[in-house]
């Protein structure tokens, strides 16, 4: 069970599959403020209505931290299936652009594992 500060939420950052719709029947079940962070071509829209969400592409780090910041997240989880995008799918923001030249290309076009 997780216990949750006063005004806090659970940050979401959900791809495909039925994991993030368990996950966020749970967490409703307990009762517990969530936001969701949906992987654009990857979660389910469904999943998404009449709940708090924003969509985002992976490579939109200014747009995903600003949205935590909003929504007052102070754990997250990553769940779901996300497929592996094309650099050049990614729509990299400037602040996704400065995470790979601070850890380097090599750590972003390696394996899965």
């Amino acid at each position: 069970m997780i216990k949750l500060s006063p005004n806090k939420s659970i940050a979401i950052v959900a791809g495909g599959g039925d994991a993030p719709r368990l996950l966020i029947e749970s967490l409703e079940q307990q009762q517990l403020h969530y936001f969701i962070l949906a992987i654009k071509d990857n979660a389910d829209p469904k999943l998404l209505i009449n709940r708090k969400h924003q969509w985002v592409s992976l490579g939109e780090l200014k747009k995903i931290f600003k949205a935590l910041k909003e929504n007052n997240v102070s754990h997250v989880s990553l769940i779901g299936s996300i497929s592996r995008p094309s650099i050049k799918s990614l729509k990299l923001d400037s602040k996704a652009i400065f995470t790979i030249l601070k850890f380097g290309m090599k750590s972003f076009l390696g394996g899965d594992n």
